[in-house]
Protein backbone atom coordinates (compact mmCIF):
# COMPACT_ATOMS: atom_id res chain seq x y z
CA UNK A 1 0.00 0.00 0.00
CA UNK A 2 1.10 3.50 -0.64
CA UNK A 3 1.58 6.02 2.14
CA UNK A 4 -1.17 8.28 0.77
CA UNK A 5 -3.79 5.50 0.84
CA UNK A 6 -7.21 6.78 1.85
CA UNK A 7 -9.63 4.13 3.05
CA UNK A 8 -13.14 4.30 1.67
CA UNK A 9 -15.50 3.25 4.43
CA UNK A 10 -18.98 1.86 3.78
CA UNK A 11 -21.61 0.12 5.88
CA UNK A 12 -21.83 -3.62 5.29
CA UNK A 13 -24.94 -5.84 5.50
CA UNK A 14 -24.41 -6.37 9.23
CA UNK A 15 -24.58 -2.60 9.81
CA UNK A 16 -20.86 -2.31 10.63
CA UNK A 17 -18.47 0.13 9.01
CA UNK A 18 -15.71 -1.56 6.99
CA UNK A 19 -13.37 -0.72 4.11
CA UNK A 20 -15.08 -0.79 0.73
CA UNK A 21 -12.95 -3.45 -0.98
CA UNK A 22 -13.67 -5.98 1.80
CA UNK A 23 -17.43 -5.28 1.63
CA UNK A 24 -17.41 -5.70 -2.16
CA UNK A 25 -15.62 -9.06 -1.84
CA UNK A 26 -17.96 -10.24 0.94
CA UNK A 27 -21.01 -9.39 -1.18
CA UNK A 28 -19.50 -11.17 -4.19
CA UNK A 29 -18.74 -14.33 -2.15
CA UNK A 30 -21.97 -14.17 -0.19
CA UNK A 31 -20.20 -14.61 3.15
CA UNK A 32 -18.15 -12.73 5.72
CA UNK A 33 -14.37 -12.78 5.19
CA UNK A 34 -12.23 -14.60 7.74
CA UNK A 35 -9.55 -12.74 9.68
CA UNK A 36 -6.88 -14.56 7.68
CA UNK A 37 -8.31 -13.41 4.32
CA UNK A 38 -7.03 -10.26 2.61
CA UNK A 39 -8.44 -8.48 -0.44
CA UNK A 40 -5.57 -7.54 -2.79
CA UNK A 41 -5.76 -4.81 -5.45
CA UNK A 42 -4.36 -6.47 -8.59
CA UNK A 43 -3.35 -3.29 -10.44
CA UNK A 44 -1.85 -1.69 -7.32
CA UNK A 45 -4.36 1.19 -7.27
CA UNK A 46 -5.77 1.07 -3.75
CA UNK A 47 -8.71 3.25 -4.75
CA UNK A 48 -9.78 1.02 -7.67
CA UNK A 49 -12.35 -1.20 -5.95
CA UNK A 50 -13.86 -2.78 -9.06
CA UNK A 51 -14.48 -6.49 -8.51
CA UNK A 52 -12.23 -7.42 -11.47
CA UNK A 53 -9.36 -5.60 -9.72
CA UNK A 54 -9.81 -7.44 -6.41
CA UNK A 55 -8.25 -10.77 -5.51
CA UNK A 56 -8.86 -12.78 -2.33
CA UNK A 57 -5.77 -14.28 -0.71
CA UNK A 58 -4.47 -15.35 2.68
CA UNK A 59 -2.45 -12.96 4.83
CA UNK A 60 0.70 -15.03 4.30
CA UNK A 61 0.25 -15.05 0.50
CA UNK A 62 -0.30 -11.27 0.57
CA UNK A 63 2.83 -10.73 2.67
CA UNK A 64 4.90 -12.89 0.32
CA UNK A 65 3.56 -10.97 -2.67
CA UNK A 66 4.51 -7.56 -1.26
CA UNK A 67 7.80 -8.69 0.34
CA UNK A 68 9.47 -10.84 -2.33
CA UNK A 69 12.92 -10.46 -0.73
CA UNK A 70 11.84 -12.48 2.28
CA UNK A 71 12.50 -16.09 1.44
CA UNK A 72 10.28 -18.74 2.94
CA UNK A 73 11.27 -22.37 3.28
CA UNK A 74 8.98 -25.35 3.45
CA UNK A 75 9.34 -27.48 6.58
CA UNK A 76 7.62 -30.45 8.11
CA UNK A 77 6.70 -30.15 11.79
CA UNK A 78 9.03 -32.47 13.70
CA UNK A 79 6.14 -33.60 15.90
CA UNK A 80 2.86 -33.79 13.93
CA UNK A 81 4.13 -33.81 10.34
CA UNK A 82 2.17 -30.74 9.20
CA UNK A 83 3.70 -28.83 6.28
CA UNK A 84 4.59 -25.26 7.24
CA UNK A 85 6.33 -22.27 5.67
CA UNK A 86 8.88 -20.40 7.79
CA UNK A 87 11.61 -17.86 7.38
CA UNK A 88 14.98 -19.62 7.66
CA UNK A 89 15.75 -18.03 11.06
CA UNK A 90 12.55 -19.39 12.60
CA UNK A 91 13.93 -22.79 13.61
CA UNK A 92 14.47 -23.83 17.18
CA UNK A 93 17.94 -25.22 17.83
CA UNK A 94 18.38 -27.69 20.66
CA UNK A 95 21.78 -27.67 22.35
CA UNK A 96 21.92 -31.43 23.01
CA UNK A 97 21.69 -32.47 19.40
CA UNK A 98 22.47 -29.21 17.58
CA UNK A 99 19.74 -30.33 15.15
CA UNK A 100 17.55 -27.64 13.73
CA UNK A 101 13.95 -28.54 14.46
CA UNK A 102 10.81 -26.80 13.36
CA UNK A 103 7.34 -27.03 14.85
CA UNK A 104 3.98 -25.76 13.61
CA UNK A 105 2.87 -24.65 17.08
CA UNK A 106 3.95 -24.21 20.67
CA UNK A 107 1.89 -27.28 21.51
CA UNK A 108 3.96 -29.51 19.20
CA UNK A 109 7.22 -28.02 20.52
CA UNK A 110 6.01 -28.62 24.08
CA UNK A 111 5.12 -32.24 23.40
CA UNK A 112 8.53 -32.79 21.82
CA UNK A 113 10.28 -31.19 24.83
CA UNK A 114 8.15 -33.25 27.24
CA UNK A 115 9.44 -36.47 25.68
CA UNK A 116 13.04 -35.17 25.75
CA UNK A 117 12.73 -34.39 29.50
CA UNK A 118 11.23 -37.85 30.22
CA UNK A 119 14.05 -39.46 28.22
CA UNK A 120 11.57 -41.24 26.00
CA UNK A 121 11.98 -41.40 22.29
CA UNK A 122 9.98 -38.55 20.70
CA UNK A 123 8.84 -40.72 17.80
CA UNK A 124 7.51 -38.91 14.78
CA UNK A 125 3.73 -38.69 15.31
CA UNK A 126 2.71 -37.46 11.87
CA UNK A 127 1.93 -39.29 8.66
CA UNK A 128 4.93 -40.82 6.97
Amino acid sequence: MTADYKYIYVTNKRGKTDVEHRVIMEEHLGRELDYNEVVHHINGDDKDNRLENLQLMSRSEHTKLHNPKISYTCFICNWCGKIIFRKPHQYKTFLKTERKLSFCSKKCAGLYNYHILKNTSPAFKGKK
